[in-house]
């Protein structure tokens, strides 16, 4: 951790002068909730001060890849704070499963659940946050092998209950022949699906129809391209055939064609913490029957 010092006239520093820049420091994000210095070039939490100090801090290993860890938390009427600290094997990433959790829905002033992409609570990697109760099962997926779950569980019986597992590093990459039949042939869904999408994450598919009077349809559930302008891609960059496109959430069916039989679509992952997965369906289409440029409908 690192914090700044004026400038001195000598390198020596008197232990009253750090004492006071250490407190000053610290009492300025007890103030604004900010963060009390810098570690690997990221702000660090003042949570991440109490960490070794609080009231649990456990530490699980996933060694085996897809074995299924187990990982409960209950409080007391007492309350709870407790960090649980996630590791796997080298060259695997980790996906946490959350199968329920009984808290009062607070925005996260009381009760929450914050997941980091490290093993220290530094805002800069907070994957998700959950501050009210979860009934249908959600799972995310580390960037690399470590996870930090960090817990604030307020008076009352609150409880979680889910499981982590190891999951081997591949890469996403998909070849698809389109079958003649003009309904939708088949489905591509997002890395790591149905789990939350990762900050960095990419995927490759190849599509090609049987026929050069075919051009390839696909029709996303939640999920609508762009060209892309001068502002950054904030829910996913696109590369289809060269030119570049931004996707977006979207609550309705979006169809996109490309009038070519060959189609090579890539996806990058652009947000800073973990998204809504996406899936498509894709088909062929009569490109004399539509003839335009590629363009989302």
């Amino acid at each position: 951790m690192i914090f700044v010092v004026p400038r001195l006239k000598t390198p020596a520093v008197c232990e009253e002068c750090v004492s006071a820049i250490l407190r000053d420091s610290v009492l300025t994000s007890l103030k604004n909730r900010s963060s009390v210095g810098f570690l690997l070039g990221l702000p660090v939490d003042f949570d991440s001060i109490f960490i070794n100090s609080s009231e649990c801090v456990d530490k699980l290993y996933a060694g085996l890849p897809d074995v299924r860890v187990p990982l409960n938390v209950f409080s007391s009427w007492g309350g709870l704070s407790c960090h649980v600290k996630l590791t796997s094997a080298p060259g695997t990433v980790i996906r946490l499963t959350v199968n329920s959790m009984d808290i009062e829905p607070s925005d996260c002033i009381y009760d929450a659940l914050t997941v980091y992409d490290a093993l220290l609570p530094m805002r800069a990697k907070t994957l998700h946050r959950l501050c009210e109760a979860v009934r249908v099962p959600v799972s995310l997926v580390s960037t690399s092998n470590v996870m930090l779950l960090s817990f604030r569980l307020t008076q009352g019986n609150k409880s979680f209950r889910g499981f982590f597992q190891a999951v081997p590093e591949a890469e996403c990459l998909s070849v698809i022949e389109i079958p003649a039949a003009p309904s939708e042939a088949g489905e591509m869904t997002s890395p790591f699906y149905p789990s939350l999408l990762p900050p960095l994450c990419s995927c490759t598919w190849r599509l090609q129809t049987h026929s050069t009077s075919l051009g390839v349809a696909l029709k996303f559930q939640n999920y609508i391209l762009s060209p892309k302008d001068l502002t950054p891609c904030e829910h996913g960059w696109w590369k289809v055939n060269e030119i570049i496109y931004c996707g977006r959430y979207v609550s309705h069916v979006t169809v996109f064609r490309v009038p070519e039989r060959s189609v090579e679509v890539v996806f990058r992952c652009s947000s800073r913490s973990s998204e809504l997965p996406f899936s498509a369906t894709y088909s062929g289409f009569n490109i004399s029957q539509r003839e335009h440029n590629a363009a989302p409908r």
